[in-house]
């Protein structure tokens, strides 16, 4: 019942701590502009506070670096370990009151519905979206509660965000770290339970449906079994490192871009990927890209935190080469630089650090991961990784 930090779920207290955590609903609204209120669970926020604490990030703080905020705002309502009956009984009607006409409303949700009904977190929604319900007394509490099916909490929040003008809209749930097939090449998919009653509960609503878990399956399975596992997740299979958080934002941005006529795509910024030229002899011919090597000296880690990599990654195609050169540069020493340095060695190790400077927490792994990091990028995009 415990999450990472130390909150237990359903008492008084751990309530009163998240909505300290989370916005006041409408708390960033500037002037007229309308608000993007983002409604799920651990894989949206994840931990209480949400500041990636735990080394684990939820896709939706990420989402704001998508949108104009100077024509909307994005506030992230998302709570770890939250259910669609938790999440409506115990922190709905304060998202609820934020709500005004011609503001956005995503719900998410569906991981954590399952489990008992009347013991423990208590969470679980009756499975499906029909009229069905059920009358239960909670073990630990004694208070009694009609538990309704997934398909009826989507429906009552639809109801309350449109009686206040806005406009909902149901995505299907981020991907877990599975595979269909022995080869892993196919990532599991939710489009048999939460994904599918999400669907059909939109389409009998009139409202948009955007297949999330689709959108980031398919990169996942562009990207591979052993790039997912070192990079897009972080301690298990369903939570989300920060890179992993940032891929499920963008599929969720490149969502709504894509959906017919959606009105909340004006807000979204131009998608421009930011390349960098490399060193070539034939213009039709691959191209050469050298990393590491420069008069600053950067390690693995600071190349790619500031986006160095990024740019390159942007620009390769299959058979271009990739010379990585980082060995004179590798830092191990916090004290000396702590945006560059690394753990020692070139195993899976990590820890997650607050930084002094900007406050922040980063996940530091070794100095052989970051190294892994590009290979399998390269690996990737077709082209030839070669250490110097």
């Amino acid at each position: 019942m415990a999450d990472v930090n130390g909150v237990i779920d359903n008492t008084p207290d751990s309530l009163e701590f998240a909505r300290m955590a989370r916005p006041v609903a409408g708390s960033t609204r500037r002037g007229d502009n309308p608000v993007l209120f983002l409604v799920g669970n651990s894989t949206m926020r994840a931990g209480t506070p949400g500041n990636g604490n735990n080394g684990q990030w939820g896709w939706g703080h990420f989402m704001q670096n998508h949108f104009d905020i100077s024509k909307i705002t994005v506030e992230n309502h998302a709570l770890g370990g939250m259910s669609s009956r938790t999440f409506y009984n115990r922190l709905w009607a304060d998202v609820v009151k934020g709500i005004r006409p011609g503001d956005w409303v995503v719900i998410e949700l569906g991981h954590n519905d399952n489990g008992p009904y009347d013991s423990g977190r208590a969470r679980a929604s009756i499975p499906g979206i029909g009229a069905d319900s059920l009358n239960v007394t909670i073990q630990e509490t004694g208070v009694k509660e009609t538990v309704y099916t997934f398909g009826e909490y989507m429906r009552r929040m639809i109801a309350d965000v449109k009686a206040r003008g806005g406009r909902p809209m149901l995505f299907s749930l981020t991907p877990r770290n599975a595979w269909d097939d022995a080869d892993s090449t196919i990532v599991t998919r939710v489009n048999k339970t939460y994904g599918l009653w999400s669907s059909q509960v939109a389409e009998a609503e009139g409202i948009p449906f955007i297949d999330l878990n689709d959108i980031s399956a398919r990169k996942y399975e562009r990207f591979g079994k052993e790039k997912v596992k070192a990079q897009v997740f972080y301690l298990d299979r369903i939570h989300t490192s920060e890179y992993g958080a940032r891929v499920n934002a963008a599929s969720a941005a490149e969502g709504i871009r894509a959906y017919p006529g959606l009105e909340l795509a004006q807000y979204l910024l131009p998608s421009v990927a930011d390349t960098m030229p490399g060193i070539t002899n034939n213009a039709d011919g691959p191209t050469v890209y050298v990393v590491g090597r420069d008069e600053s000296g950067p390690t693995p880690r600071a190349f790619i935190e500031s986006g160095r990599w990024d740019r390159v990654y942007n620009s390769l195609r299959p058979g271009d080469k990739v010379c990585i050169c980082f060995t004179e540069a590798c830092n191990t020493d916090r004290e000396s630089d702590e945006d560059s340095f690394m753990l020692p060695g070139s195993g899976e190790e990590s820890k997650v650090y607050k930084m002094s400077r900007s406050g922040r927490y980063r996940v530091v792994y070794t100095y052989g991961w970051y190294i892994r990091k590009i290979m399998q990028d390269c690996v990737e995009k077709g082209a030839v990784p070669e250490l110097r």
